[in-house]
């Protein structure tokens, strides 16, 4: 180069996954957009190995200790969080808010249970006094109305007792949620204060 730093480019580019911009300085430049398709978001282990749900909504089988991948599993539906279910069998949630049972040798969905919206977190509660054993699981949800009837941006959380069918919306949006061993669904957030 001849010694000049050359200016930020006065060209637009366009939303694409790649292509060539022509900078200020006339030099062309190639531009590339880079998506791992295949980064866990989530993880569950399994007998002798791990199922993960990627960033682009596959369902992978990987076995451990070896790291190596043994099964992908990609559907009409976003495969965006797993879970528990009952007698620890492996649960996933779907982007149009199924929760099924997951075959971890084929990776097969079962239907179990349909929520209104996809499920962030599932867990499997115990028994405890009158609340009979089963699935719990949470959603989020448009917020409740503000005071000029207006909604608010940030959701909330929809609790959804499947065993009981209830549902309850806790104050404020948890961002780590806990089943004990005595069915009690612990909540809680970090809003960054």
């Amino acid at each position: 180069m001849n010694g000049t730093s050359p200016r930020p480019s006065t060209a637009a580019v366009a939303d694409r996954p790649g292509g060539r911009v022509r900078l200020s300085t006339e030099a062309d430049v190639e531009d590339t957009a880079r998506f791992d398709r295949n980064s866990l978001k989530d993880g569950l282990r399994i007998d002798d190995g791990l199922l993960a749900p990627t960033t682009s909504g596959v369902l992978l089988r990987v076995e451990l200790p070896a790291a190596r991948l043994v099964r992908e599993r990609i559907g009409v539906q976003d495969v965006i969080r797993l879970g528990r279910g009952e007698n620890g069998a492996p649960l996933a949630g779907l982007s149009d808010g199924r929760i099924c049972r997951v075959d971890p040798t084929t990776l097969e969905l079962a239907d179990v249970a349909e929520l209104p919206a996809p499920p962030r977190w599932i867990g499997w509660g115990p028994a405890a006094g009158l609340r009979p054993e089963g699935l719990v699981a949470v959603t989020w949800a448009d917020g409740p109305p503000d005071h000029d009837g207006g909604r608010r941006d940030a959701p909330s959380a929809i609790v959804h007792d499947l065993a009981v069918g209830k549902t309850f919306a806790p104050e404020a949006r948890p961002t780590r949620l806990l089943l004990d061993r005595k069915a009690r669904l612990w909540l809680g957030g970090d809003y960054g204060e």
